[in-house]
Order: C-alpha cells, then sequence, then structure tokens
C-alpha cells in the first residue's frame, strides 16, 4: 500500500509558492488515492493535471499499481479545513 505521507510530501512539494492548499488525502486499501485542493479563487482542471501528472511521474507503477484522483471538494462535501 502507498504511504499517505509519502503522497503528502509531494503534494506539499508542488504546492510550495503556490497559492493553492491541500484539503484532504485518502487512500484506501486498494491503492485508490484522492487528493483535494483548494484555493481562494477556486481550483483550475488545469492545475489539478499539473498535480497528478507530478505525482505520477513519482510513484512508480512498477513497485505498486494505483488509481489517482486530483480535485476540489464538491459543494456538498463537509468543510474539512478552517
Amino acid at each position: 500500500m502507498i504511504s499517505k505521507n509519502v503522497v503528502k510530501e509531494l503534494v506539499d512539494q508542488w504546492l510550495e509558492g503556490k497559492e493553492y492548499f491541500l484539503v484532504d488525502i485518502e487512500i484506501s486499501p486498494d491503492d485508490r488515492i484522492v487528493v483535494e485542493i483548494d484555493h481562494a479563487d477556486g481550483v483550475w482542471i488545469e492545475d489539478c493535471v499539473e498535480l497528478s501528472r507530478y505525482i505520477e511521474d513519482r510513484l512508480s507503477r512498477d513497485e505498486e499499481d494505483y488509481e489517482l484522483e486530483v480535485g476540489s471538494a464538491g459543494l456538498g462535501q463537509p468543510f474539512k479545513v478552517p
């Protein structure tokens, strides 16, 4: 199973110098990784794609197969950060 700390470190590296912030990371037992980010002005799909590629370039599918989803929390989701 992929470590949540490894994914968090990668996300933190990508976030450095950007106005985005991490909302949540969830990793299921079958290695489905869900990363939620946010921004005061909303989240752009291009930035989600960029973060997804950043993470994929640094994780090896040869070592462990995983599914990755990067996005923002939906309107129907509870608040996770102050």
